[in-house]
């Protein structure tokens, strides 16, 4: 019996087939393509055909996760980590030592004050159902929408306002249906 590929092993498969497809022409429209790569990484887990099953696959499933959702959020997230301090809960946001918490900013938009720019880590909690959905999930929409909830949960358990709050309605209502 084959051993499943390592890690080095498995990124120069994922390189070289990502090069392939794209001379071939796969990724003719560039917005799909996370989504389409995050797919084909997918399939080959599910599949068993990778390393990403025994010991310490929730960290390396939240390693491949990170740049998709840094990609999703843009410049309003500081990064994206496994939690060691959750336990019920899927996510959280944490600021840096020198930043205020989001509910005094809050306070202070709401009394006509400045507030300074923070850009939260959001910590995910590798054991929740939702963050194995997020993982397991091949919809482009459904995971967005799931990535969406994750953090507005998350700033919301932390007293802060959502910037679309009918947007985040919106994504829980879809998932529900």
């Amino acid at each position: 019996r084959t051993l499943p590929a390592g890690k080095a092993e498995l990124q120069y498969f994922f390189d070289r087939l990502e090069g392939m497809l794209e001379a071939a022409g796969f990724f003719q429209v560039a917005d799909k393509r996370p989504g389409m790569v995050r797919n084909i990484r997918n399939l080959f887990q599910r599949n068993r055909l990778t390393d990403h099953g025994g010991e310490g696959s929730a960290l390396a499933d939240l390693q491949e996760l990170a740049p998709w959702l840094q990609d999703l959020y843009g410049e309003i997230l500081g990064g994206v980590r496994e939690s060691s301090r959750l336990t019920d809960s899927a996510s959280c946001v944490v600021l840096g030592d020198q930043e205020m918490a989001l509910h005094l900013q809050r306070l202070l938009e709401q009394a006509g004050q400045e507030v300074p720019d923070t850009r939260p880590v959001l910590e995910l909690n590798p054991g929740h159902a939702l963050v194995h959905r997020l993982r397991d999930e091949n919809d482009e929409s459904r995971f967005a929408d799931l990535a969406l909830i994750l953090f507005d949960q998350a700033l919301l358990s932390e007293g802060a306002s959502l910037d679309d709050p009918a947007e985040f309605v919106r994504c829980v209502n879809t998932l529900l249906t």
